[in-house]
Order: C-alpha cells, then structure tokens, then sequence
C-alpha cells in the first residue's frame, strides 16, 4: 500500500467529515436559525482540529505540543492576545460613535 502524505490525509479526513456531518444536518432538516444551528456550527469549526488529533496521536502516534511548538509559559504574546482585543472593541466603539 501506498504512504500517504499527512497533508493529503488531513485533507481527506477534514473534507470527509466536514460534508458528512453537513449533510447529515441538512438531511434531517437542519435549519441555521436556532440552537441546533449554533450547535451544528461549533462542532463543524472543531472537525480540523479533531482530524490533526486523530491523525498525529492515532494513526501516526507522534507527540502533539513539540510540533505545533505549543507552549504554555506566559511571555509577551499573553499580553499582546490580552490587550489587542479589548484595544480594537475601545477603537471600534469610538469610531462607530463618531459616525451618526
């Protein structure tokens, strides 16, 4: 059997899962205007980062945090993901308060 490449294994995973799972929303009459809308919508923007974990730790089993570099000692990019959006909602109000 052929090696695979990671990428195009995420690939099919992600879009495979992806259309499955709205397929089967629009299949049973999912409508986008109520909780099952906001619902569906969660679990749909969590299938790529469930096909990276299934991928990495299930099927290859590699390490997850060394290759993404995810790391959790708090540095000056705490800060910045702290104050930048709170900075753009200030600016933001301000603006549209300009405007009439």
């Amino acid at each position: 059997m052929k090696k695979i490449h990671k990428t195009w294994l995420f690939l099919i995973i992600t879009f495979t899962a992806s259309y499955s799972l709205a397929g089967l929303f629009y299949l049973f009459g999912g409508n986008f205007k109520g909780p099952y809308g906001t619902i569906m919508g969660a679990l749909y923007m969590l299938i790529p980062m469930l096909s990276v974990l299934l991928i990495e730790k299930g099927i290859y089993k590699e390490k997850i945090k060394e290759p993404l570099r995810i790391s959790f000692k708090l540095n000056l990019w705490f800060l910045a993901a702290i104050l930048i959006p709170i900075l753009l909602n200030i600016l933001s109000m301000g603006i549209s308060l300009l405007l009439p």
